[in-house]
């Protein structure tokens, strides 16, 4: 949507005015901000494709985390000739078979979604401290070959450093998707009214395990994105425990309806950083951890309200009309 495009480089704009003292300065920050929320993008996208169809994840927090722990183990005791690459097959394809267990529970076995995703969460959560636990364990056979504790070696991980590009390429084919194209439209139908989306022949089935899919694909580029080119290799068991709750604001910001049934990619792109700039200023302001949120969660709220006004259902006629309607149908 235009306008809500255009709404977000302004209020962006207007944040680095107000937090930075010279243009110079504000050409810095925002190279800062988008060095460290580019590799956040794709979690976003994956939060706006899964609400949009009128489902909710609150596990890709989870899931993000134990991606990177899934590569530094492979990398540490693999022993394959190649182990960062077959490292990173392994961790992708384990955060698309995570989507896919999520999408069985939730959209074939009728599973409430929260309570489903929660679950998971705990369960990847759980998953990274196995992991972790299986790394630090002391095995003086191994031989790491100059792979630190938690990290992996950046020459391995060339490709994943061009950041901008990655970022670039998907919200551009998503917009086209969006945009363009009947899968887009037949998405968003599925998001605005799934049963009438059914009975007018769109495989609905077919379109949940897409969005599942596709987002586990995100969530796993996500994670490689974020571990090469903010934390330079390494990597922390709880990497990803509360990015979930970033990435759903960042889609809700960006035009994505929680009911489902809007999907704006540029958008969601840019509420991303503009979401991660608005942490980065609390946090060098040294607002308590309690209140660090704050001002993040009253902005999801007001967009939250804006949206309910905006599609609550108007009367063509006034009351007056209505009664006399009423009135001439008592008299026949």
């Amino acid at each position: 949507m235009p306008y809500r495009a255009f709404l977000l480089i302004v209020l962006l704009a207007v944040l680095l005015a107000a937090s930075t003292s010279s243009p110079h300065v504000a050409i810095l920050v925002l190279s800062n901000w988008l060095r460290s929320a580019l590799p956040l993008v794709p979690l976003a996208l994956a939060a706006g494709l899964i609400i949009s169809c009128g489902q909710i994840d609150i596990a890709s927090g989870a899931a993000f985390s134990f991606v990177g722990m899934i590569l530094i183990a492979w990398s540490r005791y693999s022993g394959a000739r190649n182990p960062i690459a077959i490292g990173i097959l392994i961790a992708w394809s384990a955060v698309i078979v995570f989507y896919a267990l999520m999408y069985t529970l939730v959209v074939r076995a009728r599973i409430p979604a929260l309570l489903c995703t929660l679950g998971l969460a705990l369960c990847g959560q759980s998953i990274s401290l196995i992991l972790q636990a299986f790394i630090n364990r002391p095995i003086a056979s191994v031989s790491p070959s100059g792979v630190g504790g938690m990290t992996v070696p950046l020459m391995d991980l060339g490709i994943f450093t061009w950041n901008t590009t990655w970022i670039l390429v998907v919200v551009g084919i998503f917009a086209v998707w969006r945009y363009a194209s009947y899968a887009g439209l037949d998405h968003i139908a599925v998001g605005m009214d799934p049963v009438a989306a059914e009975i007018s022949g769109i495989k609905t089935q077919a379109i949940y395990l897409r969005a599942f899919l596709i987002s586990g694909f995100l969530v796993g580029l996500s994670a490689i994105l974020f571990l090469v080119n903010v934390q330079l290799g390494g990597w922390a068991t709880n990497m990803g425990w509360g990015k979930e709750l970033f990435a759903i604001a960042a889609a809700v910001i960006g035009g994505c309806r929680i009911t489902g049934g809007r999907l704006h990619p540029i958008s969601v792109a840019l509420a991303t950083i503009l979401v991660f700039g608005i942490t980065d200023i609390t946090n060098s302001l040294n607002i308590p951890l309690e209140f660090n949120y704050l001002f993040l969660g009253a902005g999801v709220i007001v967009v939250a309200l804006i949206d309910a006004v905006r599609i609550r259902p108007r009367s063509t006629y006034s009351r007056k009309s209505r009664l006399s309607q009423f009135q001439l149908g008592g008299r026949r």
